[in-house]
């Protein structure tokens, strides 16, 4: 799997000795991809886009967006529901039709779907802090049965759910995790418990004639970050020494350009009713912190600390937050998806 944030850390620390990252950056998973795409078994099959309107929630977002550029090439006429940032690379023109709203606004979801031949439905509010004021569930939950209403008005064909890994139980940790592995159970974090019921939603809507396709990714990295995501951030901060310390255990990555990949195909070969795991590769902090510094030029040691000790600071890092205004740079539920890393 290639893993890459070059343009990300170019445009925001404007120094030529990043160029190389992305070419140092693929050694972090230079192993090898493995997307649980078996079912299809389409990584080599040629084949032809079949649908000409495609309508995308969350256009503006890391994995929209890359949907967008790489249907654009395929020939698709897309329609696009832009809410905070414009879109990257996506231009307003005869083929990319802007709709500005969010996936509360049912106008702005009717002009979306009116005429497409299907629907890609990427737009989600990520949050490892809870959902102290309900936005969370709000935008991931109701919002993805107002945009299957919209899609199911419309007449639309299809409609690809992108899911999370996160809607899935991690535990047993010793097991290998994929599709047929129960849900997150009710007590589960807020995000988590959101995706969970989204996907239920969405999957709800083939009794009401919808086709509907689920993918999980696990945790999405690499160019083009714009913004940049979360998982950027944290490149950033590891290659500008930004880190004092880590913490044991790790997660899955994957490349977001694969993962924009397996989604388009999943639009079109994926099987109604069906969920389908895209993973890359398991990769300790320790590792991303050693790949990353390679690709930068230096190599400083950072120390690694327990878990019991970050439960211990969180208390105080909680207060600091509240002085400052600023998160917290770890939280309970950080290191909690640290450890349940699968």
């Amino acid at each position: 799997m290639i893993l890459s944030v070059s343009a990300t850390i170019s445009s925001l620390c404007g120094n030529s000795k990043w160029a190389n990252f992305t070419s140092i950056i693929e050694k972090i998973l230079s192993h090898g991809i493995i997307i649980l795409f078996c079912i299809l078994n389409i990584s080599k099959m040629q084949y032809s886009f079949p649908f000409t309107y495609v309508a995308i929630t969350g256009a503006s977002g890391h994995l929209g967006n890359e949907i967008g550029v790489q249907l654009l090439k395929k020939g698709a006429f897309l329609r696009l529901l832009v809410h905070r940032h414009k879109p990257q690379g996506l231009k307003e023109n005869d083929r990319c039709t802007w709709i500005h709203g969010s996936l509360l606004d049912t106008n702005a979801l009717e002009q979306l779907t009116k005429g497409v031949d299907v629907l890609i439905h990427s737009a989600a509010q990520i949050s490892l802090e809870g959902d102290p004021d309900g936005e969370v569930r709000q935008i991931n939950v109701e919002g993805t049965r107002l945009v299957m209403e919209a899609a199911l008005k419309a007449k639309v064909k299809r409609v690809l759910f992108v899911s999370s890994i996160h809607a899935f139980d991690p535990h047993p940790l010793n097991e290998i995790l994929d599709e047929t592995r129960a849900l997150c159970p009710p007590k589960s974090f807020a995000y988590d418990c959101s995706k969970r019921d989204a996907q239920l939603i969405a999957l709800s809507f083939i009794q009401r004639g919808l086709e509907v396709v689920v993918v999980n990714p696990t945790s999405i990295i690499g160019p083009p970050d714009y913004w940049p995501s979360p998982q950027g951030k944290a490149l950033i901060d590891i290659a500008q020494k930004r880190v004092p310390a880590i913490f044991p255990g790790g997660y899955d990555f994957v490349d977001l350009r694969d993962v924009a990949d397996a989604c388009i195909k999943a639009l079109q070969l994926g099987r109604s009713g069906e969920k389908y795991l895209l993973s890359g590769e398991f990769i300790t902090i320790q590792e991303l912190v050693k790949y990353t510094q390679e690709c930068c030029g230096f190599q400083t040691y950072v120390p690694q600390i327990p878990f019991f000790f970050g439960y211990l600071l969180i208390p105080f890092l909680k207060l600091i937050s509240r002085i400052t205004g600023k998160p917290p740079v770890f939280n309970y539920e950080m290191l909690k998806i640290l450890q349940n890393g699968n």
